[in-house]
């Protein structure tokens, strides 16, 4: 990304992305989310835990890239209507 690109991005992330997941949906989806993740650190043998933490922290870096290309490709397009 450009540093324009990049000055946007983070301006979004910061400000109106976050309002914009203040739905019923998603906090229902975060609380199963956080019942599972309990739920499945309870029946983790000794060990399986470092790896539930290594997935986890790749998958929020997959979110983070998924996230970085969704407003890559909103950015082009809106270049493109102007």
């Amino acid at each position: 990304m450009t540093d324009l690109m990049e000055t946007l991005y983070s301006y979004t992330l910061n400000t109106s992305f976050t309002g914009l997941l203040c739905t019923d949906a998603y906090r229902s989806l975060n609380a199963l989310l956080d019942r599972l993740d309990g739920e499945l650190r309870q029946k983790l043998a000794a060990g399986g835990e470092e790896v539930l933490e290594t997935y986890q922290d790749a998958l929020a870096e997959q979110r983070d890239l998924d996230l970085a290309a969704m407003f890559q490709a909103a950015f082009s397009l809106a270049r493109e209507l102007k």
